[in-house]
C-alpha cells in the first residue's frame, strides 16, 4: 500500500495515479459562544465556545464560514442571525423595520383622524 505526501493511504493499484481522497474536519479559526445553564453561585449565565468546523477533502482549503449565528448590531443593539462570515451591521433588523413600519401605521392613522 501506497502512503501518500499527506500521510494518507492510497487505496488504487500501484500504477494508478493517486489523489488523496480522505475527507477531514478542519477547524476554521472563528468560533460563536453558545449558552449552557445558568451558575447560581456566581449568579451568572455560563457559555462554551464553539469553534466552527468544516469537513473538507485533504489538501483543499475550507471555503469562508457560513454558520450562521447569532450576532448584535452595533447600530441598533438588537440581535440578528447572520451567517459567521457576515457583519451584522449589512444586513437589515427585522425588529427595527417592524418598528418603524408600527410608527408609519400610526402617523397615517392619526392624520387620517385630523382630517
Amino acid at each position: 500500500e501506497k502512503i501518500l505526501d499527506c500521510g494518507h493511504p492510497c487505496k488504487r493499484k500501484c500504477w494508478q495515479d493517486c489523489d488523496c481522497m480522505v475527507w477531514t474536519e478542519v477547524e476554521l479559526g472563528c468560533s460563536h459562544q453558545e449558552m449552557v445553564g445558568y451558575d447560581e453561585d456566581k449568579d451568572e449565565i455560563r457559555y462554551r465556545v464553539v469553534p466552527h468546523v468544516q469537513t473538507v477533502k485533504c489538501g483543499e482549503s475550507p471555503l469562508e464560514c457560513d454558520r450562521v449565528v447569532p450576532k448584535v448590531r452595533s447600530e441598533c443593539m438588537h440581535e440578528v442571525h447572520v451567517p459567521c462570515n457576515v457583519d451584522p451591521n449589512k444586513e437589515a433588523c427585522h425588529l427595527c423595520e417592524e418598528e418603524e413600519r408600527r410608527e408609519a401605521e400610526e402617523a397615517a392613522r392619526q392624520k387620517a383622524e385630523e382630517e
